[in-house]
């Protein structure tokens, strides 16, 4: 179907409109997250148990908190050589540019609606945006569901007959761009459908601009796949307004567009996600905690007097500690507790927060905080079924992840100038050479070329990991193995091992319990060791469960106190 402009324009509101309930309900989430305490325009009311942001901030650093770094292969022998450089410069790229704030953000984004990632060469406009910028001009921005606009007709976001974002940039800059006259915006509130904009952090009036100095605009970027074509519009008050340019879109088949989520029904463009599914345990949990709140600040503890107890309550209000008194009816003189926590609030506290943790995929386990089981067996089965519904999520990160690098690979490919200094191992040697990656490096067709990621970069080791990785290695590899790595011409580096566990475990001392002469030493006989287990020696294993301290058990265990409270008061008396 040829285009249309006008056509297009009421398709284009009409989206924006599909799209309106779900940046609602996100920014209500968003709300939640950053709590009441962030500014004007964060939460309503205290989030004392801030479950969401445990949501995302868990499930966010365990999907990725590296920087991804790839894998280049090629089934092509005469092409190995090239693979390898292409992989170094590419992995150097990564390492450079530091993506993985920008790459944590679209995560985040998924855990409410969806993760979205934009890549291509910059102009002027898109280097007034947040974006990470690479060698060559290539630069990678994530983009948010508010500046996100798609076929809402399609029953995927892959199946959209067009896509795109919106960009704000000083008004100059945009005319000088496009040669066009554009209106001056006041960014505000709202966005053109009436629905509040997700800057959290801005000023909560419109009437008031923060960057009076300079004044901006906006325009709207729509990608047309089926045609191959951008087209650039001004933003309207009811969706877009003047077309200020257009032109091929030159880059990967795959678009310049990313998109992140782990969950779709069937027949729907949109995805569902996790703050979707918990968002009602996460409000239900703080109403119930802000209840409990104002019930602890209105209990009173005081004490009381019968009508003929006058006299015997002065005498106790006037008495040190420990001071014997007389008291003529000690009965008519007690302790009354009133109000106070309610301990049926607490337990269904601790049924939401369970429930909570359980469609949060056993999210305390996740998050490393302690034992949640009374055996560390039952701790471990409860750690690895964590993990795998973690590594499904994961299996679309890398897949996201993927598709970024792809796109960020095609144009280094194709960039006509783009140099990239590396450094090379010479094969079957120690020697590591300067070497450059250009176009003459860049041999045969880009397809010929797998591009995959290496799952293990995206999260980052702490060294006390490494270590025991490390440690690991050498138990179950290289021991084992060492019969024929002699065999083939093989030392192992001692020196290097040992100075590796020093910086692993961050005590230099260990370098210097070895002194390094560089002379070869003739290496002793092993002495001989006697064997485990003298003869007639006896031994019983006996295994024994011990119950851990859990954050859960103990308020559960708090939830009975309080029940306990509530039935008596200190003196035992009935109230």
């Amino acid at each position: 179907m040829p285009y249309d402009y006008g056509k297009f324009k009421e398709a284009f509101r009409a989206s924006r409109e599909a799209l309106q309930p779900f940046r609602e309900n996100r920014l209500n989430a968003l709300r939640q997250y950053v709590g009441d305490k962030y500014s004007w325009n964060g939460a309503k009311e205290p989030v004392p148990v801030n479950m969401i942001k445990m949501l995302v901030e868990t499930n966010t650093t365990n999907l990725l908190s590296g920087v991804p770094q790839v894998m280049i292969t090629t089934r092509h022998k005469q092409l190995r050589p090239y693979a390898e450089s292409m992989q170094l410069a590419v992995n150097q790229a990564l390492k450079d540019a530091k993506p993985t704030r920008h790459f944590q953000e679209a995560i985040a984004d998924s855990m409410f609606v969806m993760g979205i990632m934009k890549v291509g060469i910059a102009d002027e406009i898109d280097q007034s945006t947040d974006s990470i910028a690479f060698e060559g001009g290539i630069f990678l921005s994530p983009v948010s569901l508010d500046d996100f606009v798609m076929d809402m007709s399609v029953r995927s976001v892959y199946a959209a007959s067009w896509y795109g974002c919106r960009y704000t940039a000083p008004k100059e800059v945009i005319e000088k761009a496009y040669k066009k006259k554009v209106e001056a915006r006041d960014l505000g509130w709202s966005n053109e459908s009436g629905d509040e904009r997700d800057n959290l952090s801005r000023y909560p009036s419109s009437s008031r601009n923060i960057d009076e100095h300079e004044v901006k605009a906006e325009v709207w970027e729509i990608y047309f796949p089926s045609e191959k074509r951008i087209r650039i519009y001004e933003h309207g008050d009811d969706g877009i307004g003047q077309e200020l340019d257009e032109y091929d879109y030159e880059g990967p088949s795959s678009g310049p567009y990313s998109f992140l989520y782990y969950s779709k029904p069937t027949n729907s463009a949109m995805p569902t996600a996790p703050v979707m599914d918990l968002i009602d345990l996460h409000m239900s949990a703080n109403k119930l905690w802000r209840k409990a709140d104002r019930q602890a600040q209105r209990q009173k503890y005081v004490g009381v007097v019968g009508t003929t107890g006058e006299d015997d309550g002065r005498r106790v209000v006037q008495a040190s500690d420990g001071q014997m008194i007389r008291l003529d009816d000690p009965k008519a003189v007690g302790n009354v507790n009133f109000g106070g926590v309610n301990p049926d609030n607490i337990n269904f506290f601790n049924m939401v927060w369970q429930q909570f943790n359980m469609f949060g995929n056993n999210l305390s386990v996740l998050a490393g905080l302690g034992a949640q089981s009374p055996t560390a067996t039952q701790d471990t089965l409860l750690h690895n079924a964590a993990n795998k519904i973690v590594a499904r999520m994961q299996e679309s990160v890398v897949q996201f992840t993927r598709d970024i690098i792809e796109k960020i690979v095609w144009y280094m490919w194709n960039h006509p100038v783009l140099e990239m200094q590396i450094r090379k191992k010479v094969e079957n040697t120690n020697i590591v050479v300067d070497s450059i990656w250009g176009p003459n490096e860049r041999v045969g067709d880009f397809m010929a070329y797998n591009i995959d990621v290496n799952p293990h970069s995206l999260r980052s080791m702490s060294p006390g990991e490494r270590l025991m990785g490390l440690q690991s290695y050498l138990a179950n590899v290289m021991m084992p193995m060492m019969p024929y790595i002699q065999a083939q011409g093989g030392v192992p580096n001692a020196e290097v091992i040992s100075k590796t566990w020093a910086d692993l475990s961050g005590d230099p001392a260990i370098n210097d319990f070895i002194q390094w002469t560089g002379a070869p030493q003739t290496a002793p006989e092993p002495p001989m060791t006697p064997p485990n287990k003298p003869p007639g020696q006896t031994r019983r294993y006996e295994r024994i469960s011990r119950a851990a301290d859990n954050p859960m058990g103990n308020l559960q265990q708090i939830g009975r106190n309080m029940g306990r409270a509530a039935q008596t008061s200190p003196e035992g008396m009935t109230q």
